[in-house]
């Protein structure tokens, strides 16, 4: 394979307006264990990049979880909790707790023997002036 970067960007903790109405919102990191903490599930994890929640307090599990992101989204936009989203995910959401922001990468790969085909060569290009349009929605608060 021939692996290079495409693109940074941003997550951070959302939740819905609705969830923080009901319930307020986490003033310090130390007060999220009293939250509905949404996340994935723990034996599920195929990637130690995808342990949001280590990273925002160690030791902080979730009490929703799935495997998949978009179904982590729909989980705290229907006022399921709160969790670490991609900012790209995050419309109509709260951000809450402004000082966590995570910074992942998204990776392109390409098995050697097509990658400079003119066909992959042109996907490449069109995947890279997409995510450098797409700037603001993937790295929002750089």
């Amino acid at each position: 394979l021939i692996v290079e970067p495409l693109t940074p960007y941003q997550l951070a903790l959302y939740a819905s307006p609705a969830y923080l109405a009901r319930r307020g919102a986490p003033e310090t990191v130390d007060d999220l264990p009293g939250f509905d903490i949404v996340g994935y599930i723990d034996d599920l994890i195929y990637a130690p990049e995808l342990r949001y929640l280590d990273e925002v307090r160690p030791g902080l599990t979730p009490h929703l979880g799935s495997s998949s992101i978009r179904a982590q989204r729909e989980i705290i936009a229907s006022g399921g909790g709160v969790g670490v989203l991609p900012c790209f995910l995050a419309e109509g959401l709260e951000r809450v707790l402004p000082s966590i922001l995570i910074e992942r990468r998204f990776w392109l790969s390409t098995h050697r023997e097509v990658h400079d085909t003119a066909r992959l060569r042109a996907v490449r290009a069109w995947l890279k002036s997409l995510c450098a349009a797409r700037q603001a929605s993937l790295r929002p608060f750089a």
